[in-house]
């Protein structure tokens, strides 16, 4: 698990394609026990956050020793549902301390023994091509690489530029992909037409203004720069999510996740050349 290694420093191993999410592989599960004594977490400790998600009582009365309460860990973390198994990575992290290591003149430095962790479970999910990834101690959804650097460089742009509605609106939409067991796909789909649309006010100028998304880019396209027919292709986005997510109706079948993965894709690459088109038009500075 270490990025360093003599496979990854020369591209032997690269990442590999998702292909589970609702699953926790026995490697992974045995591997984050690995993990979490790299960093030094006491096999109590372990126990003790295993107990507490899971509803479990930590045995102390017959299993007090080192590999007795090792034995109880692994029998617990193997059998429980793979949900808990993540909502478990993440007690583990809270665990972690960050210690600091001092040289022979006693000079400090911290260790950031959280961020270390943090990487080797991610590694691991890239192995395992498991579709999830640990972002400041909470494990969220992980799409595959090229809509992870849309979505990256869509809320960098929407940071950049000072609008915090639209990447609220982009977290949203991440969190509601991310929630287990089961993801809020129609709520994901909401939360990009929504960050699509709050940005597209901002820069037409038609901030808090009641019109509907489809008029908007009918008025406003030339402004925002979108040239037609993709003019008409936005409105039909909009649509879409109108008829799928914002106004669902009995009976309907629901959106996959795959469909709420192409629109999160779209607003992003859209979010970021409405905002790059902008910026071309912004006057230079004397």
């Amino acid at each position: 698990m270490n990025d360093d290694s003599f496979s990854r420093r020369y591209g032997y191993v690269g990442k590999k394609e998702i292909t589970k999410r609702e699953d926790a592989p026995r490697k992974f599960r045995m591997k984050l026990l690995s993990a979490a004594r790299k960093f030094n977490l006491p096999s109590k400790t372990m126990r003790y956050v295993i107990c507490e998600i899971l509803g479990e009582p930590e045995d102390d009365g017959h299993n007090w020793g080192e590999p007795n309460v090792s034995h109880q860990i692994e029998g617990l973390i193997l059998k429980c549902d793979w949900f808990y198994v993540y909502e478990i990575c993440e007690g583990f992290y809270k665990e972690i301390s960050n210690p600091v290591v001092y040289n022979e003149d006693f000079i400090g430095t911290l260790v950031d023994n959280k961020a270390l962790y943090s990487r080797d479970i991610n590694t691991l999910f890239e192995e395992l091509e498991i579709g999830w990834k640990m972002e400041a101690g909470k494990i969220v959804a992980r799409e595959d690489e090229q809509l992870e650097g849309q979505v990256k460089k869509a809320r960098n742009d929407l940071k950049s530029n000072n609008l915090p509605t639209s990447l609220n609106e982009m977290k949203q939409a991440r969190a509601c992909l991310s929630r287990r067991p089961e993801p809020d796909i129609t709520g994901a789909i909401d939360h990009c037409i929504a960050a699509l649309e709050c940005t597209v006010k901002e820069i037409s100028g038609s901030s808090g203004s009641k019109t509907t998304f489809g008029r908007l880019i009918q008025k406003h396209a030339e402004k925002l720069g979108i040239p037609k027919p993709l003019d008409t292709a936005l409105e039909k986005l909009w649509g879409y999510a109108s008829d799928n997510a914002r106004h669902v109706k009995e009976g309907k079948k629901p959106p996959s996740r795959h469909e709420a993965e192409l629109i999160l894709g779209i607003s992003s690459v859209m979010i970021s050349y409405i905002l790059g088109k902008a910026s071309e038009k912004e006057p230079v500075p004397f």
